[in-house]
Parts: C-alpha cells; sequence; structure tokens
C-alpha cells in the first residue's frame, strides 16, 4: 500500500478499522487471474515494517502457485469439472507448466514463474506434448482443454 496508497488512504476509514481490527498498518495484494468482470487477490499484511524485494520475490511465486491452484479447482459453476492429470500421468509440476503454458507464457517466463531453468521448462513440455500425444503447443492446449485439464477460460484467453 505505501506504493499506491494517498494520504486519503492512511487516513481513511477502511485503513482505520483494519489497523483497529487486526493490528496491521502494512499490506501487500496479489492480484490473481479471474473472469471478465471480477477481481481475485491474496492480501497479506503486517504491522510496523514494509515489504522487502525478497518479500515481493516470494510474493510473485506465490502468485504463480495461487494462479496454479486455482485453474485446478474441481467445482466451479460454469465450468467443466477438471479432468484427472493422473490419467494421463501429467505431474503436478507439468500440470503448472501446462497452465502457465495456457497464459501464453515463454518458456524463460514459466521459468521465471516457477523458478526452473529454460532447459527444465523445456523438458517439461516435450513431458506433456508425449503424455497427450500431440507435436505443439496448440494441440497440447486443446487437447488439454478437451481432457478437462485446463479450464476453459484460459485456453480461450490464449487464443
Amino acid at each position: 500500500m505505501d506504493e499506491v496508497a494517498d494520504d486519503r488512504w492512511w487516513k481513511g476509514e477502511g485503513y482505520r478499522a483494519g489497523k483497529d481490527a487486526i493490528g496491521i498498518d502494512r499490506q501487500l495484494a496479489l492480484p490473481l487471474s479471474a473472469r471478465p468482470g471480477r477481481i481475485r487477490s491474496v492480501i497479506m499484511s503486517r504491522s510496523g515494517v514494509g515489504f522487502s524485494d525478497r518479500d515481493l520475490e516470494y510474493a510473485v511465486l506465490a502468485r504463480s502457485l495461487l494462479d496454479t491452484v486455482e485453474a485446478n479447482e474441481t467445482v466451479v459453476i460454469g465450468r467443466t469439472p477438471p479432468g484427472d492429470p493422473a490419467e494421463h500421468k501429467i505431474t503436478p509440476r507439468e500440470l503448472a507448466v501446462l497452465t502457465l503454458l495456457c497464459e501464453g507464457l515463454t518458456a524463460r517466463a514459466i521459468g521465471t514463474r516457477l523458478a526452473i531453468t529454460q532447459a527444465t521448462v523445456s523438458k517439461h513440455t516435450e513431458n506433456i506434448y508425449r503424455k497427450l500425444g500431440v507435436r505443439d503447443r496448440v494441440s497440447a492446449l486443446r487437447k488439454a482443454h478437451s481432457l478437462g485439464l485446463v479450464p476453459p477460460r484460459r485456453f480461450a484467453e490464449s487464443e
């Protein structure tokens, strides 16, 4: 909040209510993927000291992990329930890579999000293609979508 809030926030009712209720005065919000017209986030709070650069690095990692968890929810209104990755021998890490592929991220960006090397991302991608019986990203995304391994809206956003 230090970076985006002005004096109106610090003097406002919302800040006072949070401070009085739970004693926090520093917050870090992590925006998460959401359907159009919706906002999702996780807010971390602490008292006294702001968030360090290292805290912010962890927040980026936490955000990608939270998005991956959201992508694998089992009961969401308006979506086909996800398929079982284990049926296709897709590991949790491969599923995380697949989910980020659906967002249109490059191997480098996926590696950064998951704190792995580009070579490891490429290996996971090769394994995904082999397990899904496809040869390229578009085919993998279409197949993953049809099997219910990735949510429809993620796939649609990346087209």
